[in-house]
């Protein structure tokens, strides 16, 4: 089953199939299931005009309960409300077996599946050698900051130094050739 969806017939009588839920419990016995008899009675034909309005649980991890009211409009005629409970209610991942076909209202798909909501999320497996290896990472991240300010600073300091130098050696009218970077800019 590629959604959660309620048994409405199926190719047998009384709206019996037979489901296998190896994927979802390991079960490899058949489970049958029943659509509700009111909605096993409903000809094949009339499910063009099967209109209709499910009241029913907000999707939860709970696969192996369910309860619901199925008020059905056939023919522009309202039927009274028909209670849907785990019986006729299919999993998503049971596979249909020794039935031909059926009919099925869908409820819950994608993440808001029951086996979906029921599985747990995966955990972050780390190793050990790759939590060694982020540490030693961040220790050289923060050495490669610590000597990059202090290298800014020191550089900073140099520049202030030398402009101070500079401008006195300038005024003096003489040549210094220990003042910093001066021979690479001339």
């Amino acid at each position: 089953m590629p959604a959660d969806m309620i048994l409405i017939k199926s190719s047998e009588p009384n709206g019996i199939c037979y489901v296998e839920t190896k994927n979802l419990d390991g079960e490899t016995n058949l489970k049958y299931k029943q659509a509700n008899p009111k909605l096993a009675e409903i000809p094949e034909s009339d499910y063009i005009n099967f209109e209709g309005k499910l009241q029913c649980e907000s999707p939860n991890e709970y696969i192996y309960e369910f309860d619901g009211n199925l008020n059905i409009i056939l023919n522009d005629v309202q039927s009274e409300a028909i209670f849907i409970d785990k019986n006729s209610f299919l999993l998503r991942g049971c596979s249909l077996q020794q039935t031909e076909y059926i009919y099925g209202l869908v409820v819950y798909v994608g993440h808001n599946s029951k086996i979906m909501k029921n599985s747990p999320s995966a955990r972050n497996k780390v190793s050990r050698i790759e939590e060694a290896m982020n540490w030693q990472i961040f220790i050289i991240i923060i050495a490669q900051l610590v000597l990059s300010f202090t290298g800014a600073f020191v550089n900073l300091v140099m520049s202030y130094i030398y402009q101070v130098n500079h401008n006195f050696n300038q005024s003096l009218g003489r040549f210094d050739l220990l003042c910093p970077y001066e021979w690479i800019t001339k």
